[in-house]
């Protein structure tokens, strides 16, 4: 196991961020149905129990300050890229496939 990495194709996901590719790539729903099934709320982008902030946008400054978050990663993209660019280069090296890093077989 230790000869073959692990593929990071992307980090994860928020909650909600990939209804519209679940119903329409995976359930293969037109685009018709999926904006009527968006409609009518029954998906949602927040968690249940979660509100919607406010007002959106707010500096990362002042959600720290305001204790609205506890921390913030500047480069919590950075690691996941980089593993996938090196898994890349290793199937390059080795004459296999490389894998899209979107995680898209299109």
């Amino acid at each position: 196991m230790q000869a073959t990495p692990g593929d990071v194709r992307r980090g994860t996901s928020v909650f909600g961020e990939d209804n519209v590719r679940v119903l329409r790539d995976l359930l293969g729903y037109s685009d018709d149905k999926v904006n009527a099934l968006l409609a009518t709320e029954a998906f949602s982008e927040f968690q249940d129990g979660m509100e919607q902030p406010a007002t959106p946008g707010l500096a990362v400054t002042t959600l720290l300050e305001h204790g609205t978050i506890l921390s913030w990663d500047n480069d919590y993209r950075a690691l996941p890229q980089q593993v996938a660019e090196r898994n890349q280069s290793w199937r390059r090296e080795r004459g296999l496939a490389e894998i899209r890093l979107d995680g898209r077989d299109d």
